[in-house]
This record gives C-alpha cells, structure tokens and sequence, in this order.
C-alpha cells in the first residue's frame, strides 16, 4: 500500500514541471503566442544572461525547495526499503 503523502508527493512531482510551463507562458506571454503563430512578436530563440541577475536569495529557495520536494521523499523511500531490505533476511537464528 502506498501511503497517502507518498501519492501527494508523485503528484506534484507530475504537476509542478507543467506549473512551471505555464508560470513560463505568463510571464513571456509575446513569446509563447509567438511560438504558436500568433501575436505580433517574432520568436527568439536567442541565449542571454538575464538583466538584472536573479538574486541568490531566489536561488537558494528553488534549491530548498527541490530539496523537499524531491529529495527528502526520495531519502524516506530508500530508509523505507532498507528496513524492509532487512526483516525480509533470514535471522541468524534461522539458519
């Protein structure tokens, strides 16, 4: 059985990159209508720093919050399967 935060956590690891896409769209909105062939922008697909950099506060939460998001479940999935790993071992005593 899959525990209930487990699902909620696959869930919005399908979710989030869509989310992301989207928040994408909104904020270059000229471009996404570009892509489609629509609007009055011509579409760039040029590579540039962006101005004003992106401050290292923003960063470090984009970090942190992967870092809850993906990893900490992972590293509960993994303990999870290591316990299990070992009461499925035969006991010394068995043998």
């Amino acid at each position: 059985m899959i525990p209930p935060i487990e699902q909620w956590v696959h869930g919005l690891q399908m979710g989030l990159p869509w989310l992301g896409l989207l928040t994408l769209c909104i904020a270059y909105r000229g471009q996404a209508l570009a892509i489609l062939g629509l609007g009055g922008e011509a579409v760039d697909w040029g590579l540039r720093l962006r101005d004003p950099p992106v401050p290292a506060e923003a960063k470090a939460a984009v970090l942190a919050g992967a870092a809850l998001a993906v990893v900490l479940p992972f590293l509960q999935e993994w303990q999870r399967c290591r316990e299990i790993t070992r009461a499925s071992r035969p006991s010394d005593r068995t043998r």
